[in-house]
């Protein structure tokens, strides 16, 4: 009898990649076999060159090189309807990028996004992580 992974998700823009997003990505690498840091690029959103896709992925695979079942993948978000509006398109992207056959969780920070993830990830549990910002006082 084989069990399968539990696979989870959380989605960041990490720009830049602060105490909060480690706390959340951390909290939901303990809690399912496999994680998707999905990271959020928008290719007209920032000039800074320090907040290139390429650092920011750098950032969050340098910081979690030490945990094997974390992997990170990023989408594209530029010629998207800007959020909230692009949530189908996005989260096809995001099924697309993940590329699994069930994801079991999705972890957030975010109780804005509730209703977009039970939306568009029907069957998907959402795991709130920190809502109030009681742990981290930060947010994105």
């Amino acid at each position: 009898m084989s069990t399968r992974a539990s696979i989870g998700f959380v989605t960041t823009k990490a720009a830049p990649l602060h105490a909060g997003h480690i706390w959340l990505i951390t909290q939901a690498a303990t809690q399912c076999d496999i994680l998707y840091v999905v990271l959020s690029h928008d290719g007209k959103r920032f000039d800074n060159p320090a907040l290139s896709l390429k650092n920011r992925k750098l950032w969050l695979l340098e910081t979690f090189k030490d945990i094997p079942h974390i992997r990170v993948v990023h989408v594209d978000e530029t010629e998207m309807q800007p959020y909230p509006n692009g949530w189908d398109e996005w989260s096809v992207a995001v099924i697309n990028e993940i590329n699994e056959p069930h994801i079991d969780y999705i972890f957030t920070s975010e109780a804005k996004d509730l209703a977009g993830y039970n939306k568009w990830f029907p069957g998907t549990k959402v795991i709130m992580v920190d809502a109030d910002r009681t742990h981290v006082p930060l947010t994105g």
